[in-house]
């Protein structure tokens, strides 16, 4: 997604069906970020066996007001301020809900992408991450590569793009 695929649509990588491959076998999607959980599973305390549900939605709201309704429910997260008063709200779903209720006057809308992505959860499968986004680099010519991870522009290379994509998947995406 996003700035991922900028990297194969610029031609810096060019080797998707490797990578395609190598995140069917880690499991990303079956049981890591979606499926199982389990980077969420290994992150929080007391769900070792318990079935996680992650929601995401987003939220026509002010940031503060979203900060608030969240505040009390410890896996729920804000992972991502799209502008001034739109943004993302992801976590189990019963606590989506209950911070759903508390913000009915705002328009919410569910993402239907219910992932594990802009969040500290991530950081329990941060070397896996890195590892598959670490790939052959070349750098296009004329193209200035840019990150939300690092709020400006950096040199393309494999090392920096794998530390771009990682940040930004361990941390809020940020557009103010």
């Amino acid at each position: 997604s996003g700035e991922t695929n900028s990297m194969f649509a610029s031609g810096a990588w060019n080797d998707l069906d490797a990578m395609f491959q190598e995140i069917h076998d880690s499991g990303m999607y079956q049981k890591e970020i979606a499926g199982e959980f389990a980077c969420a599973r290994r992150s929080w305390e007391g769900f070792e066996t318990a079935e996680i549900k992650w929601s995401s939605w987003r939220l026509r709201a002010p940031i503060d007001v979203v900060e608030a309704a969240i505040a009390d429910h410890e896996f729920l997260r804000l992972t991502m301020i799209n502008a001034p008063g739109d943004c993302v709200i992801a976590g189990l779903e019963d606590d989506c809900k209950k911070a759903l209720t508390k913000l009915k006057d705002y328009q919410s809308i569910p993402l239907g992408h219910d992932i594990i992505a802009h969040a500290p959860e991530m950081k329990a499968w941060e070397s896996e991450w890195y590892k598959i986004h670490h790939r052959k680099t070349v750098k296009p010519v004329g193209l200035r590569f840019y990150s939300n991870a690092f709020a400006g522009q950096y040199e393309a290379s494999a090392e920096n793009i794998a530390k771009a994509l990682t940040n930004q998947a361990t941390d809020r995406v940020d557009f103010r």
